[in-house]
């Protein structure tokens, strides 16, 4: 069976890099679009990206201005007073639903069995999806399932790893499971690797299949869980955990990215005591049956943590939820994780400031909405102790769209990006 390719996904392989312990207190998170006002968006949005698709810019511009006329309706809804129809948007989470259901999720794979897949111009990959999925009749957001997706070793048959380690599991009766092809020479966290990896994924998440994109899970187990590991760190914007199910790492240097999500660990490592020393949320265990099943049904990432750790070796990973390193002070040596580059950022939400302690970074871009910071009111940016930005920043419902198209994210909507300078004088390492 083949598959269309979603264009966004060279550009999402680029960007796409990597949550925190704490949980996030998003702001009006109560706040849903009326029925109709829902509607009316889901459709406007839909009929904006096929115009984006076909690259047809007079009618997406149509489109934007009707998009904007639905968001005036919304806020007569809610009864609040704007001076801009983007305003609207600072009821962030209101329009996750409108995001994800204007597409028509007819990828026609057939549920309860693993079958093959190809993209169109793309690797080839194998999925199971419940019998109980809904495909087509996908209506609300509790209809989006969970996804798995294990990376197993080369040369081992889809259909034969599939019997071993997969079959009459009960997680399956709920959580789809995505087996990627193995790059030839079995290295996963290479750029081939990658892209056999998060090509489907994404693709198949954007208009194909309902996968709930605060709970996709990646795998491994025996030669490929240090893989999985490593690859869950550097994506832990896309994943909101990592299943270990054998074997382990020595490695721990990246434990602070780790941390950002959750692991389900069946044996200790050296690494996964790094992520519970960094307060990570782990579980230990056999990584199977009735316990994986609770698991993976009921973890599900932190959309905007209030607290964000990590360890960049390279700017092609270096993003972190609601921020992104853009620039080094330092060149990071490689296999040499002392010469990395690091940082400490949290959200001061009483005083409307995001804090961030680093070494080695000379400049930030930060991802804004009104569940990360009230966009009503100045924004702060303090570095390394000095303030670096303050200004009232606008929201604006074109970035919110292009950032989806672009990333493929389409639970965490940004509003607005601003780049922040670090102060000359505290960049570099002491």
């Amino acid at each position: 069976m083949k598959f269309r390719t979603i264009t966004l996904m060279t550009a999402l392989l680029a960007v796409l890099g990597l949550f925190a312990n704490s949980p996030a207190r998003a702001l009006d998170d109560e706040q849903e679009l009326s029925g109709s006002v829902e509607k009316k968006l889901t459709d406007l949005i839909a009929r904006y990206y096929e115009y984006k698709d076909q690259s047809s810019y007079l009618n997406m511009e149509k489109a934007m201005k009707e998009i904007r006329g639905a968001l005036a309706d919304a806020a007569k809804k809610w009864r609040i007073d704007i001076e801009s129809e983007d305003e609207a948007l600072q009821y962030i989470n209101a329009y996750v639903p409108a995001m994800n259901l204007f597409a028509k999720y007819d990828s026609k794979i057939k549920s309860g069995k693993l079958e093959e897949g190809e993209l169109d111009d793309g690797p080839k990959f194998h999925i199971h999806l419940p019998k109980t999925y809904k495909g087509r009749s996908v209506r609300k957001m509790e209809d989006f399932i969970p996804v798995i997706v294990d990376i197993r070793p080369a040369g081992e048959d889809a259909q034969a790893w599939f019997e071993k380690h997969w079959d009459k599991q009960p997680v399956l009766d709920e959580a789809a499971l995505l087996l990627p092809t193995p790059p030839e020479d079995g290295e996963w966290d290479t750029d081939e690797g990658l892209a056999n990896l998060l090509t489907p994924l994404g693709s198949l998440s954007w208009d194909q299949v309902a996968f709930d994109q605060d709970r996709m899970f990646l795998c491994g187990s025996g030669k490929t869980a240090a893989a999985a590991a490593r690859i869950a760190a550097r994506f832990s914007d896309r994943f909101a955990g990592c299943l270990l199910r054998s074997g382990g790492t020595d490695q721990d240097y990246y434990a602070p990215n780790l941390a950002r999500i959750a692991v389900f660990a069946a044996e200790e490592s050296p690494l996964v005591k790094a992520v519970e020393a960094k307060q990570g949320n782990v579980t230990k265990g056999k990584v199977e049956g009735e316990a994986l099943e609770k698991w993976v049904t009921e973890t599900k990432r932190i959309r905007y943590p209030e607290k964000i750790s990590g360890v960049v070796s390279s700017l092609a990973w270096s993003d972190a939820v609601w921020l992104k390193v853009r620039e080094f002070s330092v060149t990071p040596e490689a296999d040499k994780p002392d010469t990395y580059p690091q940082f400490q950022a949290s959200l001061d939400r009483e005083a409307n400031k995001i804090k961030v302690d680093c070494k080695g970074i000379s400049k930030f871009y930060f991802r804004l909405n009104d569940a990360v910071l009230d966009l009503k009111k100045e924004i702060v940016v303090e570095i390394n102790g000095q303030e670096a930005f303050k200004k009232k920043v606008e929201r604006n419902v074109d970035e919110m769209l292009d950032t989806a198209w672009l990333t493929g994210e389409r639970a965490r909507l940004w509003t607005r990006m601003i780049e922040v300078n670090v102060p000359a004088d505290t960049s570099k390492p002491k």
